[in-house]
């Protein structure tokens, strides 16, 4: 009888068991749960407005920090050999933030801190440029600006390139391009071998996003070149010093 008892308090007591058991799993594995979100622009600012002690990290060059970043993010650039270890540094406690250009750099990088053990990480989605035409301040240098209150517009690309007595190049760039780097030499040459003939204007699209959207620049570096206000001729990527003579050339 006594063990017909024990055998039957086991029955009704197991599940009870089971039950603790997978309570306590669950609760382990909500403590250990990783936030990992991409925010737009306008959900990113108010997350960080939100957060005290911020981590907000750069991951683009230095060249393109400098060019523009936002207020209180630290430079670690993604392509540096030391990034790993330099990222490592933070506060696996508390939120990170991280962005770049367009979010391509930014999500690898939040990648790399779940990696090491960050719990808590939020990427910029569309980067600085989406932050940027959403009309959020930047800092520049040493100085806080609205990045958008110099932004060339459409009227006055049109007085840009309307030049009556030359011909209009511009060249569309950004600090991070490559390509763009090795052409301005060749560009600016060509400005001052063809003077009396040759107008040349260099815009940063990280810096101008609207009229780059609006005349439809997908690729870098892009040229343009005008005749009277109206375009003649375009290039896409890297070109050579003789190919554009040849343009000028056909156009004078």
């Amino acid at each position: 009888m006594y063990n017909y008892r024990k055998i039957m308090l086991m029955i009704v007591l197991l599940p009870i068991m089971l039950v603790a058991c997978t309570s306590n799993d669950k609760t382990d594995s909500t403590n250990n749960q990783v936030v990992l979100e991409k925010l737009d622009a306008k959900s990113f600012q108010e997350k960080l407005s939100n957060t005290n002690d911020v981590q907000l990290v750069d991951v683009r060059t230095p060249e393109e920090f400098e060019s523009g970043h936002i207020e209180k993010s630290k430079n670690l650039n993604i392509y540096d050999s030391q990034f790993e270890k330099e990222i490592s540094k933070l506060d696996k406690s508390q939120p990170v933030f991280v962005y770049c250009r367009s979010g391509g750099r930014s999500s690898n990088a939040a990648s790399k801190l779940m990696e090491l053990g960050f719990t808590e990480i939020y990427d910029l989605q569309g980067g600085i440029t989406s932050w940027k035409a959403n009309n959020l301040k930047t800092i520049q240098g040493s100085s806080l600006n609205q990045m958008n209150s110099e932004e060339i517009d459409e009227n006055k690309y049109l007085k840009l390139i309307s030049n009556s007595e030359k011909l209009v190049l511009v060249d569309f760039n950004a600090e991070w391009c490559g390509p763009c780097k090795k052409l301005s030499p060749i560009l600016d040459k060509l400005a001052k071998d063809y003077s009396s003939k040759l107008e040349l204007v260099k815009i940063d699209v990280d810096q101008n996003p609207t009229i780059a959207k609006k005349l439809r620049i997908e690729g870098l570096p892009t040229l343009k070149m005008y005749k009277n206000g109206k375009e003649v001729w375009q290039n896409l990527g890297l070109t050579d010093e003789d190919s554009i003579k040849e343009i000028i050339s056909i156009n004078s």
